[in-house]
């Protein structure tokens, strides 16, 4: 994708950073402008009274030194940034319920797990008041959603209680007619703790609104329209308020895999997820498939198989 920050005196500025603060394109006297009008847009919506869904302040009070180190170490060492061309359900998640269905998976929805036990030799999860047994078991439920599992299975653990950072996010369709030179370019807009990822394939932008003043649909339909300079008025608008504990962002330094557990680490069940540690403490896909890998390594080992290689990159 291409990137853009607006500056206040300079406005667009493409820029080969994920972070407009490291931008080489931006000087320095532009970007104190910028970190003055974002802290007024902070101030703002922390004592705004009106809609607001945004969990303002989580970053600050839930990373460690370390993670914040953690994350301008890979601000500093990545400059490329990636999107899907479209629907993430049309262009990842069908083909591969497709793919693994092919390849004999099975898929049970609708089939919530309320118990885990162990055994010597296997898993047995409760579903729907019947047991069902397996080899080995990986958990990808939330941080939150796990830790209520564990807890329902009187299983010790160490899984922490932080908050989550709560953030609105609008699916915005373009009418067929719009020309907005802003509308044809895969980028992300970023101004004032809104992000906008426009997908000209699909006629369609994203916007996630991180450190908004407000998040109702009215305003942030005109901080779009104002931001892409569109002229015509949006086809079609679904939302999401993100406000469910396992709707969040996971914001706080992650969990280390062999610290989810209070007593000796179970081979056969594992847990995988965005909130497990990785190099870049932030939610991401990242963090999720290669806590998969992981998981599916110590799998392999304690049922004496050969595990698969770590990817690379």
């Amino acid at each position: 994708m291409r990137r853009f920050a607006r500056a206040p005196t300079l406005g667009w500025i493409e820029i080969s950073h994920h972070y407009s603060m490291i931008a080489s394109e931006i000087s320095l006297l532009e970007k104190l402008r910028m970190a003055r009008a974002s802290r007024r847009s902070i101030l703002l919506a922390r004592h705004l009274r009106g809609p607001n869904t945004n969990f303002l302040g989580a970053p600050k009070n839930k990373y460690s030194l370390r993670s914040k180190f953690a994350v301008l170490s890979a601000f500093l060492r990545r400059q490329d940034a990636f999107s899907l061309p479209g629907p993430t359900d049309e262009y990842f998640i069908d083909p591969w319920v497709r793919l693994l269905s092919s390849r004999g998976a099975n898929f049970h929805l609708a089939s919530a797990v309320e118990r885990i036990i162990f055994r010597e030799h296997s898993v047995e999860l409760l579903v729907g008041g019947r047991r069902e047994r397996f080899d080995a078991v990986i958990s990808t439920l939330f941080v939150s959603s796990l830790r209520t599992l564990l807890d329902q299975s009187d299983i010790a653990h160490s899984l922490p209680r932080s908050e989550h950072a709560h953030c609105a996010c609008f699916t915005i369709h373009f009418d067929p007619a719009e020309r907005s030179p802003r509308t044809s370019t895969q980028g992300l807009y970023t101004h004032q703790g809104i992000n906008i990822m426009v997908q000209p394939k699909v006629g369609r932008c994203t916007a996630l609104c991180i450190r908004t003043p407000r998040s109702d649909e009215g305003w942030v339909l005109s901080r779009v329209a104002e931001m892409l300079e569109l002229s015509h008025s949006v086809a079609a608008v679904r939302h999401r308020a993100n406000t469910a504990a396992d709707e969040a962002l996971f914001i706080g330094d992650h969990v280390r895999r062999d610290r989810v557990f209070a007593g000796a680490q179970p081979g056969r069940f594992q847990v995988a997820g965005s909130w497990i540690r990785d190099d870049y403490p932030v939610d991401s896909g990242e963090s999720a498939t290669l806590s998969a890998f992981e998981s599916v390594r110590a799998i392999c080992r304690s049922l004496g198989l050969e595990p698969p290689l770590r990817p690379g990159g």
